[in-house]
């Protein structure tokens, strides 16, 4: 950090650390890595007038002011647990929107972003289902948003494509389910 605060440009950082191999996409990873506290930290040490310790204990991690985790001690189930008691919140767009075509109460989304993991043993069908809660499947309305396709007609029908019209209302869909059940 230079002395107003910011962060120092990449020419300025590799000539101060020697560092020539690098490019600026790494430095703007070290750059996007540090956290905003720890940020604040640095500056307030930097300029405050006593050297002080910079107090850092390497097995323990501040993810929230409240949540503290020991490194040391924990195993990767604990990461997951933590992901999974994050992964729903009122926040989430998927759960809102999705909400507005099939209302449910809080409970049942939460069981239903939990249930991903245990639908299938199979991957293609966990990350094709992550996706679909998350509303993050590519249909030709996206493609035709961002300019890939030049409209955004379903292939079978014509009508308007979308991932509630692909997967719930297209005819063609519903008669296939239909065959499968």
């Amino acid at each position: 950090m230079d002395s107003d605060g910011r962060f120092i440009s990449f020419d300025t950082f590799q000539s101060k650390f020697g560092l020539t191999r690098t490019n600026f996409l790494q430095f703007y990873k070290v750059v996007h890595a540090i956290t905003k506290n720890l940020a604040a930290k640095a500056l307030s040490m930097k300029l405050s007038l006593e050297p002080r310790e910079f107090e850092f204990d390497p097995s323990s991690f501040a993810l929230e002011p409240e949540i503290i985790l020991n490194l040391a001690k924990m195993k990767s189930r604990d990461f997951y647990w933590l992901f999974i008691k994050k992964s729903y919140t009122e926040g989430q767009t998927g759960a809102k929107r999705w909400n507005e075509k099939i209302p449910m109460n809080k409970d049942s989304w939460q069981s239903v972003y939990i249930s991903v993991k245990s639908i299938s043993k199979e991957m293609k069908l966990r990350e094709f289902n992550f996706k679909f809660l998350h509303r993050i499947i590519v249909t030709r309305k996206e493609l035709c948003r961002h300019g890939t396709k030049t409209d955004e007609e379903c292939l079978y029908c014509g009508e308007p494509d979308s991932i509630e019209h692909t997967y719930i209302y297209c005819q063609f869909t519903q008669q296939f389910i239909k065959n499968i059940v």
